[in-house]
């Protein structure tokens, strides 16, 4: 056949060459893909486990918020080294499960060839030595953290908490400085006894020394008068059900104060308050937090010898987790002073109105009672005087002389036990290198 003169092959040329072109490129764009999607997939992990450092200090900070470790007896425990029943202020056991139970995406939740997926320490601050030097066992070289205890042994207010997170191939770790400020929480001031049920004095010597005020603080921002009949001042006595008080002649002063019995209101007032109102649950739930933190939470009677100082939380439905039957009572007995106005302490029974809490022994305790259920004590010239307050949400059968008696200074001290918050230092956030 006979070529034209024009075909010269020009135009296969420019399709191999179009072709050849177009291999290149798509070659390059899935070699750049999967580099992309592979940066993408690492910085992803990356990020997970720098967010999940994060989250294991502020979770921390949060449980150094409601329990400072203060103590070698109180003093913080990694999280790795937690078990259910550890007496200690750190975290939840296992943050991982509680991540995975809100759904949230861990892509390795358990690498074993890195270590735990997140752990976090807990070491006090090197800057300051305690007076007595360092406790046996701790010391600082200048190096490392790892070398102090894991409580505010030097008692500055100042620890270091390390944090550390194992994602997939990854890690992070992050130190931070945090501190406990100052001051504490509001337990309610002017309320000697709240009594959700009737109120029952089987006493038969005395008509007001069951509900008594002394030692009412100035210290503002509240001001009380323990002189006042009325007003809003006033120490008052809430009682929804029916009151039935010993009859007789009014005593004079015990101890060498001066007494008044308090304002006794009712639910039909005007100024009535609900126990949520002056007891809330957030109150409840950091006493819990405390008593679990020193080993003081029961779910049954505290064991003989456990005594009532500090802070003593009974619960038999164990948060709610277990049917409380009727008739559960929970027996208290002490025949010493327990604590005392300068270190007053809390009683909290729980568990609804079948638990029924019985105080016996002449002793004085001081501090705040509160139960969820009934309160009784009647056992004449032998029944405990609780100096505080007291928070019942039942009914209350008692006799007894000067058996509730409002101490001020009292609640304004077991208010300042607690720490409203704790918060990192200023410019000691630092990403280090993971260990």
């Amino acid at each position: 056949m006979k070529r034209h003169r024009d075909q010269t092959g020009s135009t296969l040329l420019m399709v191999i060459g179009i072709v050849a072109a177009l291999a290149i490129c798509a070659t390059t764009l899935v070699a750049l893909t999967g580099n992309v999607m592979s940066n993408t997939a690492t910085n992803r992990v990356n990020i997970t486990a720098f967010s999940a450092c994060e989250s294991a200090i502020d979770t921390t900070m949060l449980q150094l918020g409601n329990v400072w470790p203060d103590t070698s007896a109180h003093q913080y425990k990694a999280w790795s080294a937690q078990t259910p029943t550890s007496p200690t202020p750190s975290p939840i056991p296992s943050f991982v499960s509680a991540m995975t139970s809100k759904n949230v995406e861990w892509p390795s939740p358990r690498p074993t060839a890195l270590g735990p997926a997140i752990n976090v320490w807990v070491y006090d601050n090197p800057e300051v030595t305690p007076v007595a030097g360092w406790p046996a066992g701790y010391s600082y070289n200048g190096t490392t953290l790892a070398t102090l205890p894991p409580w505010d042994a030097n008692g500055d207010a100042l620890l270091y908490v390390v944090s550390q997170a194992c994602v997939g191939e990854r890690r992070a770790r992050v130190q931070v400085e945090v501190t406990r400020p100052q001051g504490g929480i509001d337990f309610p001031r002017g309320v000697d006894l709240w009594c959700g049920g009737n109120l029952q004095d089987n006493g038969a010597n005395y008509t007001d020394n069951n509900l008594k005020v002394s030692d009412v603080s100035t210290i503002p921002p509240v001001t009380l008068d323990k002189t006042a009949t009325s007003g809003p001042m006033a120490i008052r006595a809430y009682i929804g059900g029916t009151l039935t008080l010993g009859s007789g002649t009014v005593p004079p002063a015990y101890d060498n104060l001066s007494d008044y019995p308090p304002v006794v209101t009712r639910p039909a007032d005007a100024d009535w308050k609900d126990i949520e109102q002056i007891f809330p649950a957030s109150l409840v739930n950091r006493i819990i937090t405390a008593a679990k933190a020193q080993g003081t939470y029961y779910t049954t009677s505290p064991p003989s010898g456990a005594g009532m100082a500090g802070f003593l939380v009974v619960d038999p439905s164990d948060g709610g987790t277990k049917t409380v039957p009727p008739g559960t009572t929970i027996n208290l007995a002490s025949g010493t002073t327990v604590n005392s106005l300068a270190a007053p302490g809390v009683l909290l029974i729980l568990g609804g109105p079948n638990v029924t809490t019985t105080m016996t022994g002449g002793s004085t305790y001081y501090g705040v009672f509160y139960t969820t259920g009934n309160f009784t004590s009647n056992v004449a010239g032998d029944s405990p005087h609780i100096r505080g307050a007291v928070f019942i949400k039942g009914n209350c059968t008692f006799a007894g002389k000067d058996h509730f008696y409002y101490h001020d200074n009292c609640i304004i001290n077991l208010g300042l036990q607690f720490s409203l918050t704790c918060k990192q230092v200023p410019g000691t956030w630092r990403e280090i290198k993971p260990q």
